[in-house]
């Protein structure tokens, strides 16, 4: 039974390898000579898709934050809307 275990462990160890092994790496450098290929303009269009979503997303608190603070500022009213304390 132990064997058992060991045994479909180390299969996927081996498989884990083996599809690590096969994999190229491309690189995305500026003077690359892979820089045109479609990984990376994938990698390109997804690093500005998660910049342009962190941005909104940072936006949207903000302006939460803000209508929130604006809220909790209470202004002195002026010397004419002061009641009259005669």
């Amino acid at each position: 039974m132990l064997s058992l275990g060991v045994r479909e462990a180390m299969n996927g160890l081996f498989v884990m390898e083996s599809t690590a092994a096969s994999v190229r790496t491309v690189d995305c450098g500026r003077f690359s000579p892979d820089n045109t290929r479609p990984e990376c303009e994938d990698r390109a269009d997804t690093g500005i898709g998660i910049f342009v979503a962190a941005a909104v997303l940072l936006l949207a608190v903000g302006l939460v934050a803000w209508r929130l603070m604006l809220r909790r500022i209470k202004t002195a009213p002026s010397d004419d809307e002061r009641p009259e304390s005669r």
